[in-house]
Formats: C-alpha cells, structure tokens, sequence
C-alpha cells in the first residue's frame, strides 16, 4: 500500500452524512472487507450516557447528546488504528469535530438525496431530529446546512440511492482506500 497508509489517520477511516444515508451498515461491512473493527459513534454516546440517543435528546437536549458526541469522537480519534466508525450525521457542525475529522481520519461521506433518506427512515421511531416535523422538509434543511461540512471533509465521497446496497458501497470505499 502507499505511503498513506503508513499514517494513522489513514487506519481510521470515519464515515459521514445525513441520517439515512447507510452510514452504519456500510460501515460494517467496510469494517468485515478489510478485516477491521467497527464503532458506530451513536452506540458508543449511548454506552456512556446509559440510554438511547432518543432518550438522551428527550431527558437533555440537544446539546447534551452533542457533548457527548463529541466525546465519543475524540475517544475513536485516539483509538489505536485501525478502525472504521461511523459518526452521526451532526457531528460535523461542530468546528473542533471537523478539525479532529481532518486530523485524525480518512473521511467518507456517504452522500444520499434527502428524499431517499426520507424512504429509508419511514416508520423508524428513533431519529429525535426526524420527531414531528416533516421528514423530507427536516433532511433537506439538515443536507443543506452540513453538505458544505461533508464535501470539505470528503476525502472520498460515494453517493447512494434506492438501488445501492451497503456491500456495494463498502467495496467502492474498500477499492479507493486500496489504490490509495
């Protein structure tokens, strides 16, 4: 492999994007391609706050989960490579997580049409930020508020739509990372 590949950084790989996008399932299946461990920074908020990310934004706030999101970043940040994680989609609206992002990993972002992650999150109960509001208005508010955040951290960006599988996604990142 190139000389990337020596760095830590390069080890970690982070994948980013709006809710829905199939962060977490590519993630996966990236982590069990390239014989890695996989961390989804959501379970590891929840791990440390004792619920759920839904209970956490309910109980706290807002603000509460993304302290503790901000935690579980710099935690993954200083795991020993590698490692593949994926992050919530937020974690990008915070400037210290955007310069642990470009410090510390390689960054995916999985990018989806708010309209198909609409699709993708219908009938799910634990999206706090999807709670009574219209889903596609709610996600394309979100995408045009992080996307700038995603395709300036992108080292790599891979977009999704209904007829993508995670597989397919994890082997395109598994490709690029290979030829890196």
């Amino acid at each position: 492999m190139g000389a990337m590949h020596d760095q830590p950084a390069a080890r970690r790989v982070a994948l980013i994007g709006l809710m829905g996008a199939g962060k977490t399932r590519a993630g996966r299946a990236l982590a069990r391609i390239l014989g890695w461990p996989f961390q989804d920074a959501d379970r590891r908020v929840e791990a440390a706050a004792g619920m759920t990310v839904a209970a956490l934004f309910a109980a706290r706030g807002e603000d509460a989960f993304r302290n503790r999101e901000t935690e579980a970043l710099r935690t993954l940040a200083a795991a020993p490579p590698p490692l593949v994680a994926s992050l919530g989609g937020g974690v990008v609206e915070r400037a210290a997580n955007r310069a642990c992002l470009e410090r510390d990993f390689t960054v995916a972002w999985i990018r989806v049409d708010p309209r198909e992650a609409a699709r993708r999150l219908a009938g799910k109960t634990d999206r706090p930020l999807l709670d009574g509001g219209e889903a596609v208005r709610v996600l394309t508010d979100l995408a045009a508020r992080r996307a700038p955040h995603y395709q300036r951290l992108a080292n790599i960006t891979v977009t999704t739509t209904a007829d993508s599988t995670p597989e397919g996604v994890a082997r395109t990142l598994a490709r690029w990372l290979a030829a890196r």
